[in-house]
């Protein structure tokens, strides 16, 4: 993966676990702790829910511009159902 201009990165932490952690790639990050680190999946889930929570609280402004791909997709979904619950409170009275 490339580079994201201006991300910032934990020291401790590989950065292609990182990126897949910024990209929002959870279940990839999770293969690739238990390929690298010979753990079970509920350890490798641990782990990597430790280092995105570590992303969070250290870099809120780095994670955040990365997980805006799902936003329009919610409000998407969210327009059409609120317009049929609007147009049945209307006409069922």
């Amino acid at each position: 993966m490339p580079d994201q201009p201006n991300r910032r990165y934990l020291d401790d932490v590989p950065q292609e676990l990182q990126d897949l952690i910024y990209a929002g790639q959870k279940i990839a990050a999770i293969k690739l702790v238990r390929e690298k680190k010979g753990c079970d999946l509920k350890e490798a889930k641990d782990r990597v829910d430790a280092v995105q929570a570590r992303l969070r609280e250290q870099f809120p402004e780095d994670f955040a511009a990365g997980t805006g791909k799902s936003g329009c997709a919610s409000v998407l979904l969210v327009i059409p159902v609120l317009a049929v619950v609007l147009w049945l409170i209307h006409h069922v009275q």
